[in-house]
């Protein structure tokens, strides 16, 4: 014990040094992990893409055959070919949980697999040659990812980013069923988009159908599949954060906010401003993307559309000055999806919200082509709903919606349709005239 004390008393500068050094270390490390947590708390959990068969059997060609009966999973890799067979289904699951169903005798090939883990980065391509699927892009994907679905020996490619879309190769039609796809014809390098709502033939033409074109048994058993998986995806990811997060504050604030009972971001910010330092920006952008990322295949009502909006703008707030564009552009077009489902379902209160916000992101986005092609994709009901939006201060984006109505009342295809028709008709009875004339001089000449 003497020799103990003699030992601190002679080294205790040393001592308290080395406390003070590890105390520091303590503080920083603790710090730093600190900022990692509250960003990572509330991601979701990713996973290596596989296939889980639903009814019957299917077939994966690889270097081999691999059947598969119902229940069971595979994993799936690049240059994978899948094969449904008589009374089979299937799903693929994708590394950021985004979906995709296979109906019986379907049968696609996977061209492009490509997943980061730590960024959430994809890269997702695959071909279909028969019969049907239905995908569910359940996270908001960036312009670093792509999910790309092909068709007629890749010839069209429908290209989405946060879509619920099908492509039926029996019914000869693709369906924007939640948002948009960009059909790319690769034989002319002509770009067509499928607004939400509308449904454009497969093949060819690309003309647009009406709803009796759709499988409704098909569309109707997908959406109900949808609402089960996207609130089990929703219970999941609830219980991780409900363990995960250590302060209990914010758990209790999160938790609000996925119950309704507030619909503002102000508290929450409020404990991440005290947890992240001011150096640290870029986590604390993280964290909202990721927060967002988890909610943003939510079903839409008054509340869900409301913490949406909230969220993407809290992502523009605090992102970098050369990423906010990006995200400008894409929240645009989000909210303007959002807005019509307001005003068609009467939510009231998150069209008010939207509406500051679509005024707010107009004004700052540089890219006024981007608004220009972005207002062409909406119907003429669409577009008056739209319209309403803008205050006096937004006139230029006022022009672009007269000048695209305006457009479309001349060039309609119904329209093209009606001037070829009445055409058609003036030659019709042009050749029945000079008929009529010839019979009258034959019967003439032979009086």
């Amino acid at each position: 014990m003497n020799k103990l004390t003699s030992f601190l008393l002679k080294y205790k500068i040393v001592i308290l040094i080395l406390i003070l050094i590890a105390s520091l270390f303590f503080i920083i490390f603790w710090d730093v992990n600190k900022n990692n947590l509250n960003a990572s708390v509330v991601d979701y959990d990713k996973v290596n893409p596989y296939i889980l068969i639903t009814d019957w059997n299917a077939i994966i060609k690889r270097d081999k055959i691999i059947k598969i009966t119902k229940w069971n999973k595979e994993d799936i890799f690049k240059w994978d070919k899948i094969r449904t067979l008589t009374k089979s289904t299937a799903t693929i699951f994708w590394s950021d949980w985004s979906i995709t169903r296979l109906w019986e005798k379907t049968s696609i090939n996977i061209t492009d697999l490509h997943f980061k883990k730590e960024t959430s980065t994809s890269n997702i391509k695959f071909d279909i040659e028969w019969w049907k699927s239905w995908s569910n892009i359940v996270r908001y994907l960036d312009s670093k990812s792509s999910f790309t679905e092909t068709y007629d020996n890749e010839r069209l490619a429908a290209t989405v980013r946060w879509t619920v879309f099908e492509i039926n190769i029996d019914r000869n039609y693709v369906h924007a069923v939640d948002h948009s796809i960009v059909i790319k014809d690769n034989s002319n390098n002509k770009d067509y988009e499928i607004p939400e709502w509308k449904i454009r033939k497969g093949l060819w033409w690309l003309d647009f159908l009406t709803d009796k074109s759709l499988e409704n048994a098909w569309v109707n058993w997908n959406r109900k599949e949808d609402f089960i998986y996207v609130n089990k995806l929703i219970t999941d990811w609830r219980k991780k954060i409900g363990s995960s997060i250590s302060d209990i504050k914010l758990k209790q604030s999160i938790d609000d906010l996925l119950d309704w009972k507030t619909d503002n971001l102000k508290e929450v910010k409020g404990i991440l401003n005290n947890s992240f330092n001011s150096e640290n920006k870029q986590e604390l952008n993280r964290f909202f993307v990721n927060l967002y990322q988890n909610v943003n295949s939510m079903p839409n009502d008054s509340s869900t559309i409301m913490l949406k909006a909230n969220l993407r703008n809290e992502i523009i707030d605090s992102a970098k000055e050369e990423d906010k564009q990006e995200y400008i552009k894409d929240f645009l077009r989000l909210n303007m999806y959002d807005y019509i489902d307001s005003v068609n379902n009467n939510f009231s209160s998150s069209e008010q919200k939207l509406k500051g916000y679509i005024n707010s992101y107009t004004e700052r986005t540089l890219d006024k082509e981007y608004i220009r092609s972005l207002l062409k994709n909406f119907d003429e009901d669409s577009l008056k709903k739209i319209n309403t939006i803008f205050d006096k201060i937004n006139w230029p984006v006022k022009d672009i919606i007269k000048e695209i109505q305006d457009s479309a009342l001349h060039n309609s295809p119904m329209e093209n349709i009606k001037a070829i028709n009445d055409k058609v008709e003036k030659t019709k009875d042009a050749i029945n005239e000079k008929v009529d004339n010839a019979k009258e001089i034959i019967i003439n000449i032979f009086k």
